[in-house]
């Protein structure tokens, strides 16, 4: 099956090096494209440029600047592969061939998850793999107006309400996650994260108006597969 990664970032460099670190240490072998504004691209050259990644990956441009407005961007070339995964920087995989376990979960009809080390099969935290028949009967990976809140919920509501969630419990994947208790914890935030979760309001009525718009018809479309 072909298919890719893609990662978002966002001025965190630390960080998504130490997700390649993790990364290559237990085998991955899949390839990815690292999403990253242009104009922060074209400033920041010299940082991006000495990220120790695989051979495979690569770092693209984009004209977005959220993480949702990055991966629609590439959605229309990434939808016709058989998977898409979304990576974040904050991720640290720990077990031994781990993408290749998640991708041979992948059926051409479902979302396939891991266990974070936190909230297990409860949400669809971490790194998610789409089987692009999902993607293409979404018709999306993010709806309209979102930033990057809410977005999991999104794909929460489709994976339990279509039965198409597929969670892998032997894959454990770190999520390096700034929220304690159900709140964001300042001492391990950082302007990343204050811009992604600046944006919850309008994420959360983002949120709102795909459950009053396309919700129904979304799921039925997936169920359909």
């Amino acid at each position: 099956m072909k298919g890719l990664w893609l990662l978002p970032t966002r001025n965190r460099f630390a960080k998504l090096q130490g997700f390649f670190d993790a990364a290559m240490a237990n085998g991955m072998t899949t390839p990815g494209i690292c999403l990253v504004q242009k104009d922060e691209l074209a400033a920041m050259k010299g940082p991006y440029d000495a990220i120790r990644k695989p051979d495979n990956w690569k770092i693209l441009p984009t004209n977005g600047e959220g993480l949702a407005n990055k991966c629609q961007e590439v959605f229309g070339a990434v939808s016709k592969l058989d998977w898409v995964g979304l990576a974040c920087d904050d991720l640290r995989p720990q077990t031994p061939g781990w993408d290749k376990t998640l991708v041979e979960a992948v059926n051409g009809k479902n979302i396939v998850t891991c266990n974070d080390g936190q909230q297990g099969n409860l949400r669809m935290a971490g790194i998610t793999i789409f089987s692009c028949g999902v993607l293409n009967a979404m018709g999306y990976m993010f709806p309209p107006n979102f930033w990057h809140t809410y977005a999991d919920n999104v794909w929460e509501d489709i994976g339990r309400e279509s039965n198409c969630w597929t969670y892998v419990y032997s894959v454990l994947i770190h999520h390096d996650h700034p929220f304690r208790g159900g709140q964001l914890d300042v001492n391990l935030s950082d302007e990343t994260t204050k811009a992604s979760y600046g944006q919850q309001q309008r994420d959360q009525q983002a949120y709102a108006q795909w459950i009053a718009n396309d919700k129904a018809a979304c799921i039925a479309r997936v169920k359909a597969l």
